[in-house]
């Protein structure tokens, strides 16, 4: 069995997030996409989000359960405490629980110079390989290659650049649009249509 997993904080999630997992999905002609939600202390430590800035844990899942396929579907392990929240803990539990060595992380290429400073980073490019989409005008290769550390373990990566607008798409700008009470039809072009009715409560 092939998966994809995708971190992040679906804070909420978004039409970028789907268009992600369905690159993912196609690209690596995966078995199964896995979304990993982050947990709050996460998000407030490392994003420096502020508690205000946080949609509650059941409406997140509330949102992300809703956007559920047969092909995508959400692991709570973050969220539930069950690993530290570190990508090589999340990585090993989820090999552990589906059973394969067949796992791609999914990464945007802003997060490339940051993969050395990751807890047990050595381990964790040697035992799983990485789908790296390109953000913005990022040349991903070259990153690679002038990195001693990413250049070295270079065979992990795969690289892939996706021509689409929604890329650009964040959870931030909807949260900033709710809370300014901007246009309702403006936030449902961002979203998919069963996230986007769970949200109407926070919106009117």
């Amino acid at each position: 069995m092939r998966i994809a997993v995708i971190g992040g904080t679906f804070n909420p999630p978004t039409n970028a997030h789907i268009k992600l997992a369905r690159t993912a999905y196609k690209v690596l002609m995966a078995d199964l996409v896995l979304l990993v939600p982050a947990r709050q202390d996460y998000m407030r430590q490392w994003k420096n989000y502020q508690s205000s800035d946080i949609l509650s844990d059941a409406l997140r899942m509330d949102m992300l359960h809703a956007i559920e396929a047969d092909w995508l579907k959400i692991e709570t392990c973050e969220m539930d405490g069950v690993v530290s929240g570190s990508s090589f803990d999340t990585l090993n539990f989820i090999r552990e629980k589906y059973q394969t060595d067949d796992i791609f992380f999914v990464v945007g290429s802003d997060k490339l110079e940051e993969i050395p400073r990751w807890s047990h980073s050595h381990e964790l490019l040697r035992q799983n390989r990485f789908l790296v989409l390109r953000r913005n005008e990022d040349n991903v290769e070259q990153m690679i290659l002038s990195n001693k550390f990413l250049h070295g373990r270079r065979k992990a990566f795969m690289c892939y650049t996706a021509d689409d607008e929604s890329n650009t798409i964040s959870s931030t700008e909807i949260r900033n649009m709710l809370a300014a009470k901007m246009d309702p039809e403006k936030i449902r072009k961002l979203v998919p249509d069963e996230v986007f009715k769970l949200l109407m409560p926070h919106i009117t």
